[in-house]
């Protein structure tokens, strides 16, 4: 049988697309999602969520740190319980460093 759960998108952490999987990743528990990370972008507020690679999107709410790597990437750890780590993309990185400010 099919459930299907509602998520409230303040609970969401990031969500990340693997294998043409998009799944959405809370505190502690993940789910799966039957959206692209496109149709995702465009439904999701652009003030809290941002596409940091192809395959990610975040919860700005929920960033902990972000580390530059070489050739103008980054590595952004989030607030959940296994501070998951994300690589950000070039592309994306400019459009952080614009939206946070630095």
């Amino acid at each position: 049988m099919i459930k299907f759960i509602f998520l409230k998108l303040n609970a969401i952490v990031y969500f990340k697309s693997e294998d043409k999987v998009v799944t959405a990743h809370l505190l502690d528990d993940y789910f799966f999602v039957s959206y692209t990370l496109d149709g995702l972008q465009n439904r999701v507020d652009p003030e809290q969520f941002i596409r940091i690679h192809r395959s990610s999107i975040v919860n700005l709410n929920y960033i902990h740190t972000i580390e530059p790597l070489l050739g103008g990437t980054y590595l952004m750890k989030m607030n959940d319980k296994k501070q998951t780590e994300l690589n950000v993309s070039r592309n994306a990185a400019k459009t952080i460093r614009a939206r946070l400010g630095w």
